[in-house]
């Protein structure tokens, strides 16, 4: 199933389509970042957008285990959708992440 971010974030906060669709194997693009740290790497809705710096809040899914060298610019990505408080073995806190996240075939629409 493709999403956009308007699908899972509403206003300052997340949709209830987040539940709805938690386990779910979905497609979804954006643009990866980074926490200032390093320790986190999350699918934001624009290239630039900050999470942890933004003036204004930035949706962001967390990418559990991702890596991609040299992402600078859209990326499409398919994994399984998981919505629910979690704290990783790191201490990194998340609501909404990507689980087994993986580049998609295809170009981002």
């Amino acid at each position: 199933m493709r999403l956009k971010f308007s699908d899972l974030f509403e206003d300052l906060g997340y949709s209830a389509r987040c539940a709805e669709l938690s386990g779910t194997e979905v497609e979804i693009a954006g643009f990866v970042a980074e926490s200032h740290d390093g320790g986190v790497r999350m699918l934001v809705a624009q290239p630039g957008g900050c999470p942890d710096c933004s003036p204004v809040p930035v949706p962001a899914i967390t990418l559990p285990a991702f890596r991609l060298d040299n992402a600078k610019g859209a990326v499409m990505l398919r994994g399984t959708l998981s919505y629910g408080f979690l704290v990783d073995a790191q201490g990194n806190a998340s609501l909404l992440r990507l689980e087994s996240a993986r580049l998609a075939t295809g170009l981002p629409t």
